[in-house]
């Protein structure tokens, strides 16, 4: 009889998660790539529209392979991409899949 392999989510360190949320904020505003950074603005540096935050949310929650019950199933707003890379850290860290 065939067992479906059960998938395991990915552990991260701290910086491999602020790297990743990095490489997801230029893709996100390639048209201001000398602007990116973790502490730069979403809106008012990266011109990112509110629209693009909540697809920038959506992807935060399939790369890391977070997911969040009902009473956390608002999009947050992150106003910098430090704000999105700490608050990744602590949903890895609830569920221990933060390295340290």
């Amino acid at each position: 009889m065939y067992v479906k392999k059960q998938h395991i989510p990915a552990s991260w360190t701290k910086r491999a998660v602020d790297e990743q949320v990095l490489d997801m904020l230029y893709d996100l505003a390639p048209q201001v790539e000398e602007k990116v950074a973790l502490t730069a603005n979403i809106s008012w540096d990266l011109l990112v529209d509110p629209r693009q935050k909540y697809g920038f949310f959506m992807d935060i929650l399939e790369q890391f392979e977070i997911e969040l019950d009902a009473e956390e199933g608002a999009a947050r707003d992150f106003a910098s991409g430090k704000e999105a890379a700490d608050w990744v850290a602590s949903q890895l860290e609830e569920t221990n899949r933060l390295l340290v």
